[in-house]
């Protein structure tokens, strides 16, 4: 990622885009985050993100406009759907869309937008020798949306089914 560079951030309020909004701040890009709910416009304002907007009720085009009148030159996304595909049709010619393997439906190719699928699985020991002397000096922040005890796993699983986890939930076992 090229400093300086615009990147949306779809889906930026789970484990994964909390993170990528934090790293891409970190290395300049100017970082717009496309956060379901009123709760994830604040916390990804207060991780970094030069912009943040609902996606489920925001004027999604102008937002995007606004905060890049020539279009993204990135979009991350880690969710699927119609978000993504106003996603795509706000990226300038010649951008980049990156999406993990099982987002669905997958996006379709389109001319001028390089598509890249990605599987963390992957990754193996010289990327993550790579990434973590970056990840401990970074300081990243992983919120924490609740807390239960193994015991109580049941009830975590519960609380992700119902949807819109804001952070990641710990299972503790003591």
């Amino acid at each position: 990622m090229k400093r300086g560079k615009s990147i949306a951030i779809l889906g930026a309020s789970g484990g994964v885009g909390t993170l990528a909004l934090q790293v891409a701040t970190m290395r300049d890009a100017r970082v717009l985050s496309i956060a379901p709910g009123d709760d994830g416009v604040p916390l990804a304002r207060r991780l970094g993100a030069g912009a943040a907007i609902d996606g489920r009720h925001a004027d999604f085009h102008s937002a995007v406009l606004e905060f890049a009148p020539d279009g993204v030159e990135c979009v991350l996304a880690l969710t699927g759907g119609k978000a993504l595909e106003r996603c795509i049709a706000l990226l300038r010619r010649s951008g980049r869309l990156a999406y993990p393997n099982g987002v669905e439906p997958a996006p379709e190719r389109v001319d001028g937008i390089e598509i890249v699928a990605y599987d963390a699985k992957e990754a193996g020991t010289r990327e993550f020798e790579h990434l973590s002397p970056a990840v401990e000096l970074a300081k990243l922040q992983v919120p924490i949306a609740g807390e239960y005890r193994l015991e109580d796993a049941g009830k975590a699983h519960q609380r992700l089914a119902e949807g819109h986890v804001l952070g990641k939930l710990v299972l503790g076992i003591r």
